[in-house]
């Protein structure tokens, strides 16, 4: 049975923001495609759900390989880890502009609302829990 599976590390590319970050470790059919990790890698991230792209570690050109020829390219192709014996390392690159709003910092909106002071805010609190409130 061994035979049939191979092992692929996965992790982030290196980046001046991205340290590199190992993702996980899958265990794939010899013949699966990238569009196979995909869907793998996906049901990791889960709800910090990152769009990414493959990269082709030792390519000349280095480019990333597009979502329509993931299913092109199997996952076998992918460059094999100079620690790990046997194993494969998919690099993903992170797509720019589609983090999710929970990874990004607080929004301006926040800057722009208006700066109250924290004596009217008790003010206020103090007006609704007064005796004298008719109900």
């Amino acid at each position: 049975k061994n035979d049939v599976l191979m092992e692929v590390y996965v992790k982030w590319e290196v980046t001046k923001e991205n340290p590199g970050k190992f993702i996980t470790k899958l265990k794939v059919v010899k013949d699966a495609t990238l569009a196979d990790l995909r869907k793998l890698i996906e049901i990791h991230l889960g709800i910090d759900k990152q769009d990414f792209t493959f990269l082709l570690l030792g390519d000349p050109t280095g480019a990333p390989i597009t979502k329509e020829n993931e299913a092109t390219v199997l996952a076998s192709k992918l460059p094999t880890c100079s620690s790990q014996l046997g194993g494969h390392l998919a690099c993903l690159r992170p797509v720019k502009g589609a983090q999710t709003p929970a990874l990004l910092p607080f929004s301006p909106l926040e800057n722009k609302l208006p700066a109250t002071p924290v004596s009217s805010c008790l003010k206020k609190v103090d007006d609704y829990l007064s005796p004298n409130l008719r109900l």
